[in-house]
């Protein structure tokens, strides 16, 4: 079994909160599904674990789609870019109590952007790749 579906199987088995019913099984096979990449997210599959989890449709897109950037083609997990995501303080933002958002000032004197990061690592790459490659 391949990371990709230890993860997958974690996953759904972390989701399953007693008895199934008919609507929780169904968002627990479109997480399965999201997560193994069998399909393409479309706002309903956003909107079915939302509800699931009783979240934001629009937290729940944007959740979903920074996890997916942590996994490679062949699904295995990218620590080094999930832990990226989670050092950005350039475009972070709390949610508070009364449910609106603050964006998060950083606390350290160079903040830490998760998309220039990105781009230095590709720009990296690039680099040392041979010109007839390009």
């Amino acid at each position: 079994m391949s990371t990709h579906e230890e993860f997958s199987n974690r996953q759904a088995r972390s989701v399953k909160t007693g008895a199934e019913t008919s609507e929780s099984g169904a968002a627990i096979q479109t997480v399965k599904a999201i997560i193994s990449g069998e399909r393409e997210l479309n706002t309903e599959d956003f909107q079915e674990v939302a509800e699931y989890f009783d979240i934001p449709a629009e937290d729940t897109e944007q959740i979903v789609l920074l996890l997916l950037d942590c996994f490679d083609q062949n699904g295995r997990f990218q620590r080094e870019t999930f832990e990226n995501y989670l050092k950005d303080d350039q475009q972070a933002w709390a949610l508070q109590a009364d449910a609106t958002y603050r964006l998060v000032k950083s606390t350290r004197k160079q903040g830490h952007s998760a998309q220039l990061w990105l781009l230095d690592q590709l720009a990296e790459m690039v680099s040392v790749m041979p010109i007839d490659a390009r």
